[in-house]
């Protein structure tokens, strides 16, 4: 009798041990298909809204050439970008650029209102004679290309890289200095002459960014 109580005591044990391990398998289970997948759930969205976020914030930054003007030689085949209000003149040796602020603080001078920027080209088999209307800065240029004295024409050199254009600056000397920019365009070379900054350390922002923008068409 005493045997039979001690059986059926152990089958009592083993019963609570297999409920037991049944309630954890099921608790284990339950937590791992609705607890944890909950929370990994929630995460989800969050992260997505953060670079959602991101995405927005970069797609609204401000376009710095906003309101600009665009400039195109389609012959050469260059362009670049200009504060709308800044004034534009053909002359004898290229395309002016002028902004407000010069034209008023230069308007009346013996030597004519001042230029911020000038464009001007000239063929690269084509040696300008004395006199001419070449830009300084393209014959500086040609004259580095011909391995002959330079001293003439700048006081610093400079190499940049900007939209695939490689450009040589250089400091100019003239009676007024002024800092440019020349790179090659097919057969032509084009100057970038910023008339109202003496040197490279001297450009402001917007004439930066007037370079930045020069792009080969």
């Amino acid at each position: 009798m005493k045997a039979k109580q001690q059986i059926g005591s152990a089958h009592v044990i083993v019963t609570v041990i297999l409920m037991v391990a049944l309630i954890g398998a099921l608790g284990f289970i339950f937590w791992q298909n609705f607890v944890n997948k909950k929370n990994v759930v929630a995460v989800t969205p969050a992260t997505s809204t953060a670079a959602s976020s991101k995405a927005q914030i970069s797609a609204t930054a401000p376009d710095k050439y906003s309101g600009w003007k665009t400039y195109t030689d389609s012959t050469v085949g260059f362009s670049f970008r200009y504060p709308a209000d800044w004034q534009q003149t053909t002359t004898s040796t290229g395309v002016a650029f002028t902004s407000p602020s010069t034209l008023a603080a230069t308007q009346g001078s013996v030597n004519g209102p001042g230029r911020d920027l000038m464009i001007s080209t000239a063929k690269k088999s084509q040696a300008p004679a004395n006199g001419s209307s070449t830009a300084g800065s393209i014959l500086a240029m040609q004259a580095m290309q011909n391995g002959t004295n330079t001293s003439q024409y700048f006081t610093k050199e400079y190499t940049e890289t900007l939209n695939s254009i490689n450009f040589t600056e250089f400091n100019m000397i003239a009676q007024t200095p002024y800092f440019s920019a020349v790179f090659s365009a097919g057969d032509n070379y084009v100057a970038a002459d910023f008339g109202m900054t003496p040197t490279k350390a001297d450009m402001s922002v917007t004439t930066q960014d007037i370079l930045a923008s020069f792009k080969l068409n």
